[in-house]
Parts: structure tokens; sequence; C-alpha cells
């Protein structure tokens, strides 16, 4: 039990990642997902937190203990998970059928890491806010070009950006109950808002909702895929 408790509290963040991961499986193997674009969507988002963690997020959004402090693996599969999951959560609840067309948008790959990293040189570099500013407003602005160019999606853009949200919320409320203090002990709240809904900062809700509405549909976009949305029970 004495092990158990001080692995806990120490260890939070790798907990986390290990209940991300069974939910990653459960939409990973449910039939018509697109693995391989979960898969790949992982690999980039994964490569992503743990640049970003080193280079912005740890000096100035949080501190979390790492089981091998020289490798960050926990960076990297958060974002796996997370952001192959955001790429497919509204598939997993709703039936769509997707159709090609000849609305390619390969440069848009190009541009939205453009938004990204400028994002981060600038905001966070040049006005010197916060790196969490940095993680929200590029999804946002990218999502919002996705539905100004074709608007007939953006409800999959929502319902993904909220699906994410409460996939952030419960993960947080387990953890919490795990460790009552991972919240107060790891994160700069000096340097956040402060607002804390459910013991959760508000930044985690805005963060997870920025990826799922501006990830859910980017890859059909560039490939010049049109969905076709049917609800399940229809």
């Amino acid at each position: 039990m004495d092990f158990w408790l001080e692995f806990s509290s120490t260890y939070t963040y790798l907990l986390g990642v290990i209940i991300l991961f069974f939910i990653w499986c459960i939409v990973f193997l449910k039939k018509g997902i697109n693995r391989r674009e979960m898969l790949l969507a992982g690999v980039v988002f994964g490569m992503g937190a743990v640049l970003i963690g080193i280079k912005y997020a740890l000096l100035d959004y949080w501190h979390p203990e790492y089981i091998f402090p020289s490798i960050h693996i926990e960076d990297f599969f958060y974002g796996f998970f997370f952001g192959g999951i955001c790429t497919q959560i509204y598939f997993f609840f709703f039936k769509v059928k997707e159709r090609t067309t000849d609305k390619h948008h390969p440069i848009f790959v190009f541009i939205s890491l453009f938004i990204s990293i400028f994002s981060f040189v600038i905001l966070t570099g040049v006005f010197k806010l916060n790196s969490i500013v940095s993680h929200i407003l590029p999804p946002i602005f990218i999502g919002l070009y996705i539905a100004y160019k074709d608007y007939k999606d953006i409800k999959v853009q929502i319902w993904s950006g909220l699906f994410a949200t409460i996939i952030t919320f419960i993960i947080f409320k387990i953890l919490l109950l795990i460790n009552p203090n991972f919240v107060v002990n790891i994160w700069y709240l000096n340097n956040l808002t402060g607002i804390l809904i459910m013991g959760i900062p508000l930044e985690e809700y805005l963060f997870a909702f920025s990826l799922g509405f501006g990830v859910s549909i980017f890859y059909e976009f560039a490939t010049g895929k049109e969905l076709i949305l049917k609800r399940k029970n229809s």
C-alpha cells in the first residue's frame, strides 16, 4: 500500500497516460476507424509534445515527474494517444461515410505547421505569453479555416472538441481521486488564469476542445474527402 501511494503521488502523469492508452485502444479497435490516420497523427503529436515540452511547457506551464527523467516518454505517449483519439473520436460515436473529391489541400498541411511554429515563436517567444496559449490558438485557427471552407462539417469539429474535453475531464477526475494534489503540485498556477473548474485548470479544457476542433477532420480536408454523416441509430 505504501508503495502504491508513493508511486501514484509521484508518477500520476504516467497513470494518466495509461488510462488514456485504454481509451485509445477502445477507439482504435472500433470498426470503421481510420487506423492509419490515427497512427500517423499520433506520431506527429507525440513528437510535438516532447519538443514543445522541453522548449516551452516545462518552463512555464507545468513540471510533472517522469519515470525516466531524461526521456520524457510520457509526453510522447500522451501526444500519441490524445492526438490520435482527437482525429477519430467523432467517427467512434457516429456513422460517417467518406467520398473522395478533387478538392485536395496538401499545401494546407505546411501552412498549418507554419502557423503552429509561428505561434510559439511570436506569442511565447516575443510577447512572453504562457506557452499554453500557443497550444490552444493554432488548432482553433486551423479549425475555423476548415469550417470556413467547408461549413457543412463544422458539427463534426464541435462534437469532436466536446468529446475531447469530456475525455480530459474524466481522466483528470480519476487522477485527482488517486492524487488530490496532482494539479496544485505540478501546474504553475500562478502563470495561468488560476481558474479551476472541478479542480481542473481552465486551460486544460480549452486545449482539449481546441485540439478536437482543429484536428478532427484535418486529414479529410487535406486529402479531399467529403464526409457523409449518418447517426448510428438511423
